[in-house]
């Protein structure tokens, strides 16, 4: 060519050939060399070697025992009473064991009808049905023991937080704490309906006060209707069932009782939003307790 640069290019090598090494290449190719200090120290002195191995065995234990406390569970608050009063609204650490042994769950659930993760229905599995059960929830091993789970749907309810920021404070997927929420608040309402918390007369008037019994002293209940907001259902008939005309929304209307004292003596059931004060009132039973 009349110019330099219009030179051929320099001949390099296919892929193939470059990725491929001979193995007189390997043998010619010096050995990396490997340091043998601590070999020879751990020859030349092994009781300081032990002694070193020991030392960094306690340190990571540490560090292991600091991961555990810092972590978002119920080990961590259990012996400040203010803290489970906070999360759990129970006033210490021992009146929230006595209700966790009352509901009974189980060590590993087994007393919980856990949601299902495909249709989100009720479903079961039992100790013996597979290998990757534990206790009666399928998939593989629980990250949460049953405490937490009690401690995280305690949270939920008296905070308010959202799923997602229980995902990050327990470390675990979003849909995780769906099923577990879900399936401890169905777990609470079978074990707690079974309790009856309408007081006697005698228990009324002995917790009444003071300016109840000189203005009202045959007050046995005062009750009030509440309206819990839900979604806009896609039925027109259904819509039309649950809208309250005074809430303007979708609802659902149940009725609370409490005695004068202030303690919640009555819970109805919930109905739907477009039903009246006096027929829930007749419909949940009040008037023949």
């Amino acid at each position: 060519s009349i110019f330099p640069w219009n030179g051929p290019s320099p001949k390099r090598k296919s892929p193939r050939k470059r990725l491929f090494v001979s193995p007189s290449q390997v043998a010619s190719e010096s050995p990396v060399a490997i340091p043998l200090e601590n070999k020879i120290e751990e020859e030349n002195d092994p009781k300081n070697y032990i002694m070193q191995l020991e030392k960094q065995n306690n340190n990571l234990s540490q560090r292991v025992e600091e991961l555990i406390r810092n972590q978002f569970r119920i080990e961590k608050f259990k012996e400040s009473s203010s803290d489970i009063c906070f999360y759990t609204g129970f006033p210490n650490y021992e009146a929230l064991m006595a209700c966790y042994n009352f509901l009974n769950p189980g060590d590993d659930g087994e007393n919980i009808v856990y949601c299902n993760t495909v249709d989100d229905n009720l479903k079961t599995c039992g100790p013996k049905a597979s290998q990757g059960c534990s206790g009666n929830k399928p998939g593989r091993r629980r990250k949460l023991s049953m405490l937490n789970e009690f401690f995280m749907v305690l949270t939920r309810m008296r905070l308010g937080l959202f799923e997602l920021d229980l995902a990050h404070r327990f470390d675990v997927h979003v849909s995780t704490v769906n099923r577990i929420c879900t399936s401890w608040i169905n777990f609470m309402y079978l074990k707690f309906g079974y309790l009856s918390i309408w007081p006697e007369r005698d228990s009324v008037d002995k917790a009444m006060p003071q300016s109840f019994k000189d203005k009202y002293p045959q007050t046995r209940v005062i009750i009030d209707a509440t309206e819990i907001k839900c979604q806009m259902p896609s039925s027109l008939a259904l819509h039309s069932e649950t809208y309250s005309s005074y809430k303007s929304h979708t609802t659902f209307k149940g009725l609370v009782g409490i005695a004068p004292s202030g303690h919640i003596t009555f819970i109805s059931q919930l109905y739907s939003g477009s039903i009246s004060d006096r027929e829930l009132t007749i419909r949940s039973g009040l008037l023949r307790l």
